[in-house]
């Protein structure tokens, strides 16, 4: 099961130390700015030419090469989609400590 936190939820688990924030934006988006430590597998990848998004084919794979099932992992993106479509592939693979970062780096966007 899939827990959700709040960024400052994921702050506080990471200061524990027992936690690895995996970022899912794209590689461009974690180069402008992330969490100190945060291991970069982007999810899906924007086509520099066209900028539309794609889905990183290789991102189960690569996980799976650089985490353990058990680890406890905080799944952070820019807003929360990605991360929760992150989570829920990690989730169908076997992994079995996953955190939803919602918000995400960006934060919760404001009621209009």
């Amino acid at each position: 099961m899939i827990k959700h936190v709040s960024p400052q939820e994921a702050h506080d688990l990471l200061r524990k130390g027992d936690y690895i924030y995996l970022d899912v934006r794209t590689t461009q988006e974690f180069v402008a700015g992330h969490a100190p430590g945060a291991l970069n597998i982007p999810v899906m990848e924007s086509d520099a030419s066209t900028g539309r998004m794609f889905p990183n084919d290789a991102f189960t794979r690569i996980v799976r090469a650089n985490l353990h099932e058990s680890d406890r992992i905080l799944v952070g993106c820019q807003s929360g989609g990605r991360s929760l479509m992150a989570a829920q592939m990690l989730e169908s693979e076997g992994f079995t400590n996953l955190y939803n970062v919602t918000g995400g780096f960006g934060g919760k966007a404001d009621a209009l």
